[in-house]
């Protein structure tokens, strides 16, 4: 209760307008409900609502009997017409709150992953997070209009209870004691059943999601190893344990409403036989009164059934509700730190001591590393791999904190920084920068919003792009799919070179960023660097030391530790790590690359 309680108070209640008028619409509804009923009265011969007025009654009771019956009908069609109309309204504005609800749900747990730190990120499966966002939130979401629904319901009983009362207490009890009774026995023995088969279907369709996604992410490799039919048994394998939960649950929700539809028929079929003997009068007076009461007892039942099944609905929904709510708790935010604005680099980055493991553990990725990024200075960092080369950079634009040590910026700690800013005036390029699906110029400019079509020809070029581009069969708007699976991957890269000359970064990392380059396009990026960034702090990740060539300093990684530092003549002279890297690639390492 407690659970729903929140639901409703946190995504409900906040949609006021739209909450009165479905309100508004039910009570409609259930006036001409009413309404009609009072026309049944009238043909019944009855007294009919206190409303009537005298003088309406003596005219109705003046009439014939075909008269009255004919005036009935057509007064029974209006009810009917309007309260049509009522119930139109009612499913509209109902669903109108469930989409804004949905679109609540989805749009706050997107904020909260969207803002979570990147390795919480990495330690969720895709699949169960978009399942998250997705599916659940859509469930969930269905439950929104439930609320008025019990509202309706409960109004309904309520109204035609007092009314069964008013016709004969005794009868009314005996109504109540029978039905009411009937009801919380389905509701008991559903209760638990389904809350156990919706943890089980729910937990199945988040891992089925996970697969999917990852599966199809991997396709390459599975095609690699001829492991597609592998992939797709493994997949059907738990789509038809999902399937079985989900047929399960079905069946267990579906009993409900028939299985209450037994226990009243039972309950009416006992109020018949014991309500003539608790009403007195004639036998056309008793007759008359146990049909009405019949009516009445019958419409008891639409409301009891819509209780029932609403309540297996929410049983069903519940652990879905729990898993929101849930991510949405405990799901943690990137830590700010103080807050403190960064403006720009003034004197230095420096790593301090700096030791760092990555989250699923194993040996440390950097150990007590010391080094200094001067402003303005270009900055060669090289090593083996698994030395600890991209860790530095992951550290640097801070995806994550030192296990131990300090990253100070101008002689702040970097912890202190407002992670945004700092990162505004950082521009990375990678070895696999992701492209969006978009055109080529949406994956260009959404880096700097409203850039001239001079400027992005100019950076362009710059990063030796024009050419493909102009090849491509749209240009600049051609679509380049999902992770870029049109381009290959020196054309990727490419594009994310031109990303970095669009930016108004302080600070440029270049991490393997043109690993699928040949030489002489490697080399003219380099100049265009040069040109496009004079007096910027540049930092290069590389693999291929010709890259590094003319930096101001390089720091040579090995084990996680910096095991030389010094320009590139000075290093290859001392005989030590780098030199021992420059000979294993030997002359003409730089040439290699792709288109």
């Amino acid at each position: 209760m407690t659970l729903w309680l929140r639901f409703f108070r946190t995504y409900v209640a906040p949609q006021r307008r739209l909450s009165l008028l479905i309100v508004a619409t039910s009570l409609g509804s259930l006036a001409m409900e009413a309404l009609g009923f009072g026309v049944v009265l009238l043909i019944l011969g009855r007294e009919g609502p206190s409303w009537i007025p005298p003088a309406w009654k003596e005219a109705l009771g003046a009439m014939a009997l075909t008269n009255r019956v004919t005036l009935a009908a057509l007064g029974l069609a209006a009810v009917a017409l309007l309260r049509g109309g009522f119930q139109y309204g009612h499913a509209l504005l109902s669903e109108g709150l469930r989409g804004r609800v949905e679109t609540e749900l989805r749009s706050a747990l997107f904020r909260r992953f969207i803002f979570a730190p990147l390795t919480f990120l990495q330690k969720e499966r895709a699949g169960a997070v978009l399942e998250l966002v997705g599916q659940f939130s859509r469930r969930a979401s269905d439950m929104a209009s439930s609320f008025f629904r019990v509202l309706s319901a409960t109004l309904v009983l309520t109204a035609y209870g007092a009314f069964a009362f008013a016709l004969s207490p005794r009868l009314g009890a005996f109504m109540i004691f029978v039905v009411f009774p009937a009801a919380m026995a389905v509701r008991s023995f559903m209760t638990n059943r389904l809350r156990n088969r919706g943890r089980r279907m729910w937990s199945r369709m988040r891992e089925t999601q996970s697969m999917a996604q990852e599966f199809l992410a991997s396709v390459r490799t599975l095609r690699l190893f001829s492991r597609e039919d592998w992939a797709s048994d493994a997949f059907s394998d738990l789509l038809k344990t999902f399937r079985k939960e989900q047929y399960a649950s079905v069946v267990l929700s579906a009993l409900g409403r028939p299985l209450f539809g037994f226990f009243t028929a039972i309950g009416v079929g006992i109020l018949v036989f014991f309500g003539s003997r608790l009403l007195s009068g004639t036998s056309e007076d008793v007759l008359s009164s146990l049909l009405l009461f019949v009516v009445v007892a019958l419409r008891l039942v639409a409301p009891l059934g819509e209780l029932v099944q609403i309540h297996a609905g929410a049983t069903v929904a519940e652990p879905m509700v729990e898993a929101i709510f849930s991510a949405l708790d405990d799901t943690p935010r990137e830590p700010e730190g103080q807050g403190v604005p960064f403006e720009t680099l003034k004197g230095a980055i420096e790593f301090r001591n700096v030791s760092y493991t990555y989250p699923a553990g194993g040996d440390p990725a950097l150990r007590d590393l010391s080094l200094v990024i001067p402003k303005g200075e270009t900055i060669g960092i090289v090593g083996p791999s698994g030395s600890g080369k991209s860790t530095v950079i992951h550290l640097l634009t801070r995806l994550d904190d030192p296990s131990s040590g300090t990253i100070l910026v101008d002689g702040a700690d970097l912890r202190a920084l407002d992670p945004r800013r700092w990162r505004r005036k950082i521009a990375v390029v990678g070895q696999d920068s992701y492209i969006f699906h978009a055109s080529v110029r949406d994956n260009l400019t959404f880096v700097r919003p409203g850039i001239t079509d001079d400027e992005l020809a100019r950076a362009v070029e710059a990063a030796g792009a024009s050419e493909f581009i102009a090849s491509l069969p749209k240009g600049y708007d051609t679509l380049l799919g999902e992770r870029g699976t049109r381009l290959s991957g020196g054309q990727r890269q490419r594009i994310s070179l031109a990303r970095m000359f669009l930016t108004d970064a302080d600070i440029l990392v270049l991490d393997e960023a043109t690993s699928e380059v040949d030489g002489p396009t490697e080399r003219a990026i380099a100049r265009a660097v040069r040109e496009r960034f004079p007096n910027r702090t540049v930092l290069v990740i590389a693999h291929r030391l010709s890259l590094v060539e003319d930096a101001d300093r390089i720091y040579v990684l090995e084990d996680g530790r910096v095991a030389e530092q010094g320009r590139a003549p000075e290093l290859r002279a001392a005989g030590g790590v780098f030199a021992r890297l420059s000979s294993t690639q030997g002359a003409g390492a730089d040439d290699n690359g792709g288109r």
